[in-house]
């Protein structure tokens, strides 16, 4: 996986679901998937694949809650 990011130039943390526990209990059913899970713990946004495009996007709405959670 460290070398496909490499490759990609991604720089953001990635877990790897070895014994899918996490996919079962959120329901996974496509890889990869990406998570925004606020401080309390909620989801907040999911995006299904990876486009590169959608890189000012994710940004953007990490910044938004973090944001939100400094109010």
């Amino acid at each position: 996986m460290e070398e496909f990011k490499k490759t990609r130039g991604i720089n953001f943390k990635s877990l790897y679901d070895h014994d899918l526990k996490v996919a079962k209990k959120y329901n996974v059913k496509g890889i990869p998937v990406t998570f925004l899970i606020d401080r309390q713990g909620y989801i907040r946004k999911i995006w299904l694949g990876f486009r590169i495009q959608w890189a000012q996007e994710f940004r953007e709405e990490i910044e938004k809650y973090l944001k939100r959670s400094t109010e």
